[in-house]
């Protein structure tokens, strides 16, 4: 941790639902120990996933962000997608938590939230992927 600890965040992807209390505190005491060492915590696929608006709330004290995916949105109208991210960034920022928005494939979503420091964006439309064999071209990379 003393070299790296500021680089590591510790992503939850999709959690197994836990039967009951006992499994919430065993995630309460897992998201405070890495809280209390200085590891930031993201919860991945708020609301679609296992990481529900309660769930996220309920630890919104003990982690540093939170990933919206929008993988299940193609059949909703980007004006009602962009409400949806709108509600979640209010929310990140009331708790003064990142905000990832993942899954972003049209050029209206965004541009709209383009330069918005509270929101960052991860998805296919700002850069499509780039095959194994091109990355030392396309990056850089020495072999």
């Amino acid at each position: 941790y003393s070299k790296y600890g500021k680089k590591v965040v510790i992503e939850v992807t999709e959690r197994q639902l836990q039967a009951g209390t006992l499994g919430n505190k065993q995630f309460d005491k897992s998201f405070q120990r890495f809280h209390d060492i200085g590891l930031d915590v993201v919860l991945d696929d708020v609301d679609s996933g296992g990481h529900s608006f309660t769930f996220v709330d309920h630890h919104s004290d003990i982690i540093s962000g939170i990933k919206l995916s929008l993988l299940d949105f193609d059949p909703i109208s980007s004006d009602t997608t962009i409400k949806f991210i709108d509600a979640w960034a209010s929310f990140a920022k009331e708790k003064h938590l990142d905000l990832v928005v993942e899954a972003i494939r049209n050029k209206e979503i965004a541009q709209k939230f383009a330069g918005n420091k509270h929101i960052f964006q991860q998805g296919y439309y700002w850069q499509q992927g780039v095959k194994l064999e091109d990355l030392p071209t396309v990056y850089g990379f020495k072999k």
